[in-house]
């Protein structure tokens, strides 16, 4: 995907960053926001494997006491905290919205910590944070 990305938008440098640290993970994707860059989060839960999606957004402090993280969903409301059913073959009705105007119950979700890290507890790197970031490529001289 990032090769994908960075043929596709040559004026910006996409890189994978990995970290089980969650520190590191709020503060990079913290500092992508800041500087008006989304980020894209790799993301699972028991009922997938993966997922992915775009960090737009934070709130630094919540009632519950840690960020949220504000999210383009393609799937609409992924995570099942927030009460999606739609995880098999219908998974797709309604959860994307697109620059049309349509849209649809995954747009400006708000996740925990929890929604946007990995989670999984098998062999698909349960506890890990991916994120694809993006800097302004420097022209070459």
């Amino acid at each position: 995907m990032v090769w994908w990305l960075n043929e596709e938008f040559p004026s910006l440098n996409f890189r994978v960053e990995r970290t089980g640290d969650e520190r590191v993970a709020l503060g990079r994707i913290t500092e992508s926001i800041d500087a008006n860059s989304p980020i894209l989060v790799s993301t699972n839960h028991a009922r997938t494997a993966g997922h992915i999606i775009l960090v737009i957004g934070y709130e630094p402090f919540s009632r519950a006491g840690g960020p949220h993280f504000i999210c383009h969903d393609p799937y609409g409301k992924f995570h099942p905290r927030l009460g999606s059913r739609q995880y098999g073959r219908r998974r797709f009705e309604g959860g994307y919205s697109i620059g049309t105007g349509e849209h649809g119950p995954g747009q400006s979700v708000l996740y925990d910590i929890q929604g946007i890290r990995r989670i999984r507890a098998d062999k698909h790197s349960p506890g890990v944070f991916f994120m694809i970031a993006a800097t302004l490529s420097i022209p070459r001289a």
